[in-house]
């Protein structure tokens, strides 16, 4: 097995690879001895993962969460993912006309978008044809992951959550990013080492650090390219979530403000847009506050050049 990332053939095995599905029995987290990536050892066929991901949802979740909780949840980070994309377009002078997001999900990223910018043109590639219906009627324009290069010129290629789920991270940019006209922007988000705290890993295959991230950013011929560690830092991101659980809970049981007693983690509700039932489903996982070190995600953001 050679690395992902930087093709060395310098792996040692880290650890068993946790997991539920039988789709990952025998399966190992590796390290590259040379770039500190880590991922899955031995890597699926991408025959085999183009079948799991048909119905990504009910191999990887079971089925979607559609809970009025878990819903806030992802609104709300969404408009924290929003807030921070608009702020590098904005430093970068980028205007946005045509949007091209890879994985969307259900497309809470999608309707924020639509709710400020309803005439912006927005593709949306998703595996999970289970989604499609959901997507249609937010105002996603589906297309095949195949069929990009019919789109002319995209300004923001967008990808939450997806290149930790690829075999091949660099192509995976590189082939998103291709479509990208110059002075376009990518908005991409990962966990960060979520080896180190999950009891389960799947279905992730890439580990991502800062340094493996600014490596496929590079490799896309991205420029501007700007990384942060959000969330708590990982060696204290159980107890720090588990706290503020239970504070969330006892306000919503005694209905008194606990949420003055978490400081900077509380975010600022109008800041990000958020309602107060949004921020309280968010600030258990804090996708608001920036880390120097380790933490939950990565957030990147990078440019295509002239």
């Amino acid at each position: 097995m050679s690395c992902p990332i930087c093709s060395s053939e310098s792996v040692k095995m880290v650890k068993p690879y946790a997991h539920e599905n039988p789709f990952f029995d025998g399966s190992n987290i590796s390290e590259c001895l040379d770039c500190q990536m880590h991922f899955i050892d031995p890597m699926p066929s991408q025959a085999e993962w183009d079948e799991y991901n048909a119905s990504y949802f009910t191999n990887a979740h079971g089925g979607i969460n559609t809970s009025p909780r878990a819903n806030l949840y992802h609104v709300g980070v969404a408009k924290v993912r929003m807030k921070a994309l608009q702020d590098y377009l904005a430093a970068h002078d980028i205007t946005v006309n045509t949007v091209l997001e890879i994985g969307p999900g259900q497309g809470c990223l999608m309707h924020e978008w639509l709710s400020q910018y309803p005439d912006t043109d927005y593709y949306v590639v998703e595996s999970d044809d289970t989604t499609h219906g959901t997507l249609k009627a937010r105002g996603g324009k589906l297309i095949d992951a195949e069929k990009i290069d019919t789109l002319s010129g995209v300004d923001v290629v967008i990808a939450t959550h997806v290149i930790e789920h690829t075999l091949d991270p660099i192509g995976f940019l590189t082939h998103f990013c291709s479509v990208l006209r110059p002075g376009g922007g990518l908005f991409i988000e990962a966990p960060c080492k979520d080896y180190l705290y999950k009891d389960l890993y799947e279905p992730h295959v890439q580990f991502f650090d800062k340094k493996s991230f600014q490596i496929c950013l590079d490799a896309a011929n991205l420029s501007n390219i700007h990384l942060t560690y959000n969330g708590d830092r990982i060696p204290t991101l159980r107890r720090n979530m588990l706290i503020r659980k239970i504070m969330v809970k006892l306000e919503r049981i005694t209905k008194f403000p606990f949420r003055i007693l978490l400081g900077h983690y509380w975010p600022d509700r109008q800041k990000f847009n958020l309602t107060t039932p949004e921020a309280l489903e968010i600030v258990t996982t804090a996708p608001h506050i920036q880390q120097q070190k380790e933490a939950r995600w990565l957030r990147g953001f990078g440019q295509k050049g002239s």
